[in-house]
């Protein structure tokens, strides 16, 4: 990060990544590393993860991000837990909690908990939780993954696609994050129905949210954000393939495509 330090929360200077953005690109950059294979043990990836322990991350996105860099690095140690305890604390304290508007507890404002929502950063907040409970230092109460299923189904539209929040038209990496989050969600709320030979668990949203990704598929271009949230849909179901292509093939082929020559 370009300062040691976060700055200028009330009047954020995004370029010099401060205020709710501060910490954020830091772990973005961490996470792709290692999850492509760099050690955490990379003299590079210990200066950016000691970084990360001290930054003073406020975002919801920045924080989930963080929240992806503790899973993949060693988390068993009692200072590791003291961090991982730390940033799932402010996912469980920035939730709504629907008291200002029912139809938003669940979600996620950029700050946390505010008057507004919307499902992208909200989609972070999920995988922000997701990571935390992964590390097996964090659980997540049963009763919050119930609420946001409820909320991120409520929201869904009729032909299964999902928008931002505001704008009111289904796009697909608002889709991508819904699906992707019903997934994760799933494996908490419905865990022991797939235990109970009775065939397949049927879930209506995702199902509706895959129909509308099939449909949509080419409607990603070389939207980065969406490609991702392909990704997670992918990573939290093992789905290979959208209107019956591989999607990381073609996705990756795509990202290669716009890559600089720099690197």
């Amino acid at each position: 990060e370009k300062d040691s330090v976060r700055q200028g929360t009330d009047h954020p200077s995004y370029i010099n990544m401060q205020g709710d953005t501060f910490g954020g690109y830091t772990a973005l950059a961490t996470y792709a590393l290692l999850a492509a294979g760099e050690s955490p043990n990379d003299p590079r990836i210990r200066q950016a993860v000691d970084f990360l322990k001290e930054a003073d991350v406020v975002g919801i996105y920045a924080i989930a991000m963080r929240c992806q860099v503790w899973l993949l690095i060693p988390h068993a140690s009692a200072e590791m837990r003291g961090y991982i305890d730390r940033d799932a604390d402010a996912l469980f304290h920035g939730v709504n909690d629907g008291k200002q508007n029912p139809e938003n507890k669940g979600l996620w404002d950029y700050l946390g908990r505010g008057p507004r929502v919307d499902h992208s950063v909200s989609q972070y907040g999920v995988l922000g939780l997701w990571a935390c409970q992964q590390t097996g230092v964090v659980n997540v109460p049963p009763d919050l993954w119930r609420e946001m299923e409820l909320t991120w189904g409520r929201q869904q539209h009729p032909d299964g696609g999902w928008d931002y929040g505001e704008v009111g038209t289904e796009i697909p990496s608002m889709t991508a994050a819904g699906i992707a989050t019903m997934f994760i969600i799933a494996d908490y709320v419905h865990a022991e129905e797939a235990v109970t030979c009775r065939g397949n668990i049927i879930h209506p949203a995702i199902d509706r949210g895959l129909k509308w990704m099939d449909e949509h598929f080419d409607d990603i271009r070389d939207n980065a954000y969406a490609m991702y949230g392909i990704e997670r849909i992918g990573a939290a179901s093992g789905y290979k393939s959208f209107a019956g292509r591989d999607w990381f093939a073609e996705l990756a082929s795509r990202l290669l495509a716009t890559q600089n020559d720099d690197g």
